[in-house]
């Protein structure tokens, strides 16, 4: 069984941080050990699976829409939820991007609607 490393104190970097980033051009399921996707797909909407949240408490996506005209479409395996709402998915905007991290029972969103998001204090409407 592999072991957990701990932190309690809190962490600090001294240089930076890197998290792998997958692009993609169509419908994809995000795998272990990835971090950002971003869709390039041109022509139609895309859509992008999350796996199952109850088998990744506090895992965080990032998922970026590069069209200008088309969405993608975030769906969640296993009929969860995004938000605890009842839908099982969220759609992003062209030239958008949305955090989601896993409470290990659904994934919750971020940074839409926060204060770098679209309509948040520096995005497209703030």
């Amino acid at each position: 069984m592999a072991e957990n490393f701990v932190i309690r104190q809190g962490l600090k970097v001294l240089e930076n941080v890197s998290f792998p980033t997958t692009t993609v051009t169509g419908a994809h399921t995000v795998a272990d050990g990835q971090y950002t996707i971003v869709s390039d797909k041109s022509g139609s909407d895309n859509t992008i699976t999350l796996p199952d949240p109850a088998a990744y408490p506090g895992r965080q996506i990032v998922v970026k829409n590069l069209s200008e005209s088309y969405g993608v479409r975030v769906v969640v395996a296993s009929g969860k939820f995004i938000d605890k709402t009842q839908d099982g998915f969220f759609d992003i905007r062209a030239l958008a991007d949305v955090a989601f991290q896993s409470d290990g029972t659904v994934w919750l969103r971020a940074g839409q609607t926060g204060t770098s998001g679209s309509s948040g204090t520096s995005g497209t409407s703030g």
